[in-house]
């Protein structure tokens, strides 16, 4: 398994010259073929704002340009952000809590530790190029009993998926008044996804999507409570992981990587609390794709709904069917589902 931050820096220059040739601007696509640089220096030019942390990410404000040098030629970028393709803000961030069970049904699962139990939905290895590719950014509503949703065969590759929710890592702080992610705090995002999803047995792709949901990947995130204290980047049952406290009134920055790690294993292992997506899954006691869709409404709402409708029960009604979308490409189409008012 590769180590995302440990390849960053150097991806990022080497990002410099495609990025400059190509006239844009925008976070370093770390996962590209990467251009080489090897006899350039690059440094960062970080615009700052009035209090002095630099500028990263947020659309309409200076992302950090690279100017690249070899005593021949001086590469610079351009400093203005990507614009999105749409106009509205891309959704994401939770905002009616999380009711995870307090005790699995399955009573020899602990709440800490959880693995996915059943072999033909259990991952058990990393393969970052497992879907389709990038898929389609469009969102479709999806009710019932989760047999009409995507099956894995129309879920997106990893890699795809990774990159294309990038945009929204780098931004996504910014709507908390928080200090946005920087290049390796998204790489420790990436680290901790990969490391959890074999320890848990639970499909990488399963766990952006929800950090997507909960936080939009950002890594100081604060902690949401409507009954049920959830905090970090999953928004867990009552874990103690995060780098916004909301217990101390400390805020990381940066928000070290063994935190992030353990921000992800809170919400896929589960907590003293609560439990996991992995445990959610066994809860749903079945052996195909719609154990993944069950085990959102679970994980959202502590139960489903006596119908088996996932559309019905408390908290977010719309919960299932986003995330079958983002498993499918939405990252910034407009939200299709008015279930949530």
């Amino acid at each position: 398994m590769a180590n995302y931050q440990s390849f960053v820096s150097a991806l990022v220059f080497r990002a410099c010259l495609q990025q400059v040739q190509a006239g844009i601007m925008g976070p370093p696509n770390f996962l590209e073929q990467p251009r080489d640089l090897s006899s350039f220096t690059c440094r960062a030019e970080c615009s700052k704002s009035s209090t002095g942390q630099a500028i990263l990410g947020h659309p309409g404000t200076s992302f950090c340009p690279y100017v690249c040098e070899n005593g021949v030629q001086s590469l610079r970028l351009n400093t203005e952000m990507i614009q999105p393709a749409s106009s509205h803000d891309p959704y994401f961030s939770n905002r009616k809590g999380n009711f995870q069970s307090k005790h699995t049904s399955y009573e020899h699962i602990l709440a800490t530790g959880g693995q996915v139990s059943n072999g033909a939905i259990a991952v058990s290895s990393i393969n970052n190029t497992d879907g389709v590719g990038a898929g389609k950014d469009s969102y479709t509503q999806y009710c019932g009993d989760g047999s009409e949703f995507p099956p894995r065969s129309a879920w997106v590759s990893f890699e795809n998926m990774f990159n294309d929710n990038k945009q929204i890592m780098f931004s996504s702080c910014s709507q908390y008044s928080q200090a946005n992610d920087d290049g390796p705090e998204v790489g420790s995002i990436y680290n901790a996804i990969q490391q959890v999803a074999v320890e848990t047995k639970v499909d990488h792709r399963f766990i952006l999507a929800i950090i997507m949901q909960e936080s939009g990947g950002c890594v100081r995130v604060p902690t949401s409570n409507y009954g049920v204290r959830n905090p970090g980047l999953m928004q867990d049952h009552n874990g103690n992981a995060t780098c916004n406290s909301d217990i101390t009134g400390v805020v990381q920055n940066p928000c070290p990587q063994d935190v992030v790690t353990r921000m992800v294993r809170e919400g896929s292992a589960g907590t003293n609390d609560g439990d996991g997506l992995a445990q959610c899954i066994n809860e749903s006691d079945k052996d195909d794709v719609t154990a993944f869709y069950i085990a959102t409404r679970l994980y959202n709402s502590g139960a489903v709904d006596g119908s088996g409708d996932l559309c019905k029960g408390i908290a977010t009604h719309c919960y299932s069917s986003d995330i079958a979308n983002r498993l499918t490409g939405w990252v910034e189409a407009p939200r299709g589902c008015s279930l949530d008012g």
